[in-house]
């Protein structure tokens, strides 16, 4: 009923799909696998074991390029969200102990108290409302809000 080629070409696949799953998670054999099925499908209609070849590497070398294309996309960071204190930068807050030109002062934003410096060396007076614009070790760099 199908030729012996098709099930040389399953067992070839079948080896190419357990070397995709022992590699770590590269999408290289994976590939192989598909031009094996291919190929095994191209068995099915009686087609000679040339033409059966030519299938297994036209749809191994169309199987890489479209997994190098998804993998680059995949690579691309869609959305890159600042995390730790870095999140911290833009956000406002204000003063809880004033901030003198050369002292750290404190300042509260979202509920936590931090250690402020003023981003031009101003005085900033207590309870003014502040807006982070960088952080320096463990220093948020604010300067005041107009208004």
């Amino acid at each position: 009923m199908f030729d012996q080629f098709f099930y040389g070409w399953l067992v070839i696949a079948l080896f190419f799909l357990i070397m995709e799953m022992g590699s770590p998670g590269f999408f290289f054999f994976i590939s192989f696998f598909a031009g094996a099925l291919g190929s095994a499908v191209a068995s099915l209609f009686l087609l000679s074991f040339f033409v059966q070849t030519i299938v297994f590497l036209c749809v191994t070398s169309g199987s890489f390029v479209f997994l190098r294309y998804w993998v680059k996309k995949q690579m691309i960071p869609r959305h890159v969200f600042p995390t730790n204190v870095y999140a911290l930068q833009g956000k406002r807050g204000y003063v809880i102990k004033k901030i003198e030109q050369d002292f750290s002062g404190q300042v509260k934003v979202r509920g936590q108290v931090w250690s402020a410096q003023s981003y031009n060396n101003q005085i900033i007076e207590k309870n003014s409302a502040v807006e982070i614009i960088d952080i320096r070790g463990v220093h948020l760099i604010v300067k005041k809000l107009k208004g």
